[in-house]
């Protein structure tokens, strides 16, 4: 997550001198030693893990998904726009590729440099699974459009934009807290219509196609349907300016009083899928971008969710509420009344 600052405008201060730049980081807590094969390529010890991780999918299953992957290019080749569930395939089959990329990086270490602010970082480990993803999208679907966090967007002749955060909770990745995820949304013609949210830490992938409910590793999933707000569990995210955070604190502090309580994840795309899951029963966050709700807005809205803005804003526009229909009404009062207050209106 952060703005949409390019290359040229990151600041290139070193955070943390050597401890971030060009030195293998300590291996992961959730993640075990890497072993070698005999072709060379690190394997993961320890079999499968619980949850379904990346560390324990079987070679045979890999290749399965990679059979699919290209039977899903050939026919998005001849097709100019595919069903939602075909072009969801793809992203399923990119997203994969990419966490697998991320957690690489995560075991031989990565550089870091900031962004926006000293608190908004980058690492190569984004950098690298945005050049995967556009290249992917490229081969596969050569005249599509695309908008990805850490890139400049590419438009496209097809109708199809792919809308996506190569690495969204980097500040997790960073510190090694196992929430972050690969974020990719699709639209066709401006509307959402398919995405994927690919937990890295945990092997677990979250997916939906317009019409089609929402997934969480192939079985379904809906909401918690929480009507109370008063013992709803909410998440919240914060920017990275620091006016920007202390109105969002004092956003916080008027919404707390009302609620069971608050988790703050670092991750907006896991925060909405989680949402789907039942595992928070609402998120709110304001000023986000694009490429952190295009996939995880569809996973939540399909699994059950409804979704709003407030202050005068859509969802559309980064003002997010989304929650149990039957909560959205209280939650969005609250919400907007706490916005007014924090800001002096």
């Amino acid at each position: 997550m952060g703005g949409p600052e390019r290359a040229s405008e990151r600041h290139r201060t070193r955070l943390g001198g050597d401890r971030f730049h060009r030195r293998p980081v300590r291996e992961p807590a959730w993640r075990k030693p890497p072993r070698r094969r005999p072709d060379g390529e690190a394997g993961h010890a320890g079999g499968h893990r619980r949850g379904g991780g990346l560390a324990g999918e079987r070679r045979g299953e890999l290749r399965d998904r990679q059979h699919r992957g290209h039977r899903w290019r050939a026919a998005a080749a001849v097709s100019p726009t595919p069903p939602p569930e075909e072009l969801l395939a793809l992203a399923t089959d990119i997203a994969s590729q990419a966490a697998q990329l991320i957690a690489r990086f995560a075991t031989t270490g990565f550089g870091v440099d900031t962004k926006s602010t000293r608190t908004d970082m980058v690492t190569d480990a984004d950098q690298g699974s945005q050049s995967l993803i556009e290249r992917l999208i490229r081969e596969a679907r050569p005249d599509d459009g695309w908008l990805g966090e850490e890139g400049a967007a590419r438009p496209g002749t097809s109708g199809v934009r792919w809308v996506f955060d190569p690495l969204d909770g980097t500040t997790n990745f960073v510190y090694r807290i196992p929430a972050f995820a690969v974020s990719i949304g699709i639209e066709v013609n401006g509307k959402v219509v398919a995405g994927v949210v690919h937990d890295v830490a945990h092997g677990q992938t979250f997916t939906a196609s317009l019409g089609k409910g929402a997934r969480l590793n192939g079985a379904s999933i809906a909401i918690s349907g929480k009507v109370d707000l008063g013992t709803a569990l909410l998440a919240t995210g914060f920017g990275y300016d620091p006016s920007r955070r202390a109105e969002q604190g004092a956003m916080l502090a008027r919404v707390l009083p009302n609620i069971r309580d608050i988790r703050r994840g670092g991750s907006a795309a896991l925060d909405l899928c989680h949402v789907a899951s039942g595992q928070l029963d609402g998120y709110f966050e304001y000023r986000l971008n694009p490429w952190d709700i295009a996939a995880g807005g569809i996973i939540a809205r399909e699994a059950g969710a409804a979704t709003g803005g407030f202050g005068g804003h859509t969802f559309e526009d980064g003002y997010v509420i989304a929650c149990a229909p039957g909560l959205l009404p209280e939650a969005t009062a609250l919400v907007e009344r706490a916005y007014a207050e924090a800001r002096g209106l």
